[in-house]
């Protein structure tokens, strides 16, 4: 066990146990029960470890249900209603009981007046209170400690998806291809050369463009991947087709760079591009899902070992960035990745 958590579920409770201990003796000096006695710090100390418990059990249902993030007045509200109410009941009922043993085993005669109920209730309120003060603020410390590891995790992820996003720019395999295609359009047609040339250098501005920002709108997305998808399909011709279905209301609606030039590019990593079972990818929009990359199933016999990291890492910072989770569907002919977009409901991007 941590040393945090050791200080949080024993040392704190123990400690406030004592000081409410002296609280009671204090309370002795007015005719109150029940004073300094061996039993009183007993009953006080397995009281405060009993309420203490139950706070942390009222925070960990209400982290499920209703987490700091989401509403935090609403939060703060219900999590101080429902400690008060059950400390309370609980403070009252073990003072009761504890009357109880005084008169029946110690044959006191202290009667269970309206005061004594009433000063129990007070005790019970204001020892509550410097529990929630102390468990609150700790899982305040606790939500912020967490939001900036996942902060640190997303700016890593961002990091890894921008080298990613260049890298696959500057693959061998991908320059290698490409200068072969233009090598060989430069002795059959030269307009075309210099056509794809263009083509390619686009690739590498809007990359360049992409990479220092944590959102893009869909049409700067799209545009990068009509670049992509252009150059690639001269070089395979009619074995590639690619379709577009967007409407133009969405447009300006901001999603996560490099999402679907990137799975674009994984469509074609992974499938045969044959001009005899052509390969067609489709992005399509659907209000309940956002946009949609599709693309029919003609797999390789081989597919490069990285395929899938950006895939993974996509979905990290969708979680992260969004609150959502990419949607994969497969099945024996079609594949597809669902990407959502951004509500409006985030906190503000602003484009380094």
């Amino acid at each position: 066990m941590s040393t945090t958590n050791l200080w949080i579920r024993y040392i704190v409770p123990l400690l406030l146990a004592l000081f409410f201990g002296l609280m009671v003796t204090l309370q002795s000096m007015f005719r109150e029960p029940i004073g300094l006695t061996w039993y009183g710090f007993t009953w006080m100390i397995a009281t405060t470890y009993l309420l203490w418990g139950l706070n942390l059990k009222i925070g960990s249902k209400l982290d499920e249900r209703m987490p700091w993030n989401d509403h935090f007045l609403r939060r703060l509200g219900t999590q101080l209603l429902w400690s008060n109410l059950g400390s309370i009941l609980v403070f009252v009922v073990s003072y009761v009981l504890l009357n109880w043993y005084e008169n029946m085993f110690l044959q006191l005669d202290n009667p269970l007046s309206l005061v004594h109920l009433g000063s129990s209730v007070a005790i019970g309120f204001m020892l509550t209170t410097f529990i929630n003060v102390i468990q609150i603020g700790y899982q305040l410390i606790q939500v912020r400690e967490a939001e900036r590891l996942q902060a640190e995790r997303y700016q890593r992820d961002m990091v890894q998806a921008r080298l990613e996003g260049l890298k696959q720019q500057i693959d061998p395999h991908f320059l290698f291809n490409n200068f072969s295609t233009l090598y060989g359009l430069i002795h059959e047609d030269s307009e075309k050369a210099g056509a794809f040339l263009l083509k390619l250098s686009d690739i590498y501005r809007l990359v360049l463009e992409h990479l220092d920002r944590e959102s893009v709108s869909v049409s700067e997305e799209l545009a990068l991947v009509r670049v992509y998808t252009e150059l690639v399909t001269i070089r395979y011709g009619n074995a590639l087709r690619y379709e577009e279905n967007i409407p133009a209301e969405i447009m300006d609606r901001q999603m996560i760079p490099f999402a679907l030039q990137m799975l674009v590019e994984n469509a074609i990593k992974h499938n045969q591009v044959e001009a005899a079972q052509p390969l067609v990818v489709r992005i399509y929009y659907t209000p309940e899902q956002g946009l949609c990359v599709e693309n029919n199933l003609i797999p390789r016999s081989s597919v490069p070992v990285s395929a899938k990291i950006g895939l993974k890492n996509l979905e990290k910072r969708h979680k992260y960035r969004l609150g959502k989770s990419i949607s994969i569907v497969q099945n024996r002919h079609i594949f597809s990745v669902e990407v959502p977009l951004f509500t409006g409901s985030e906190y503000p991007v602003v484009p380094k």
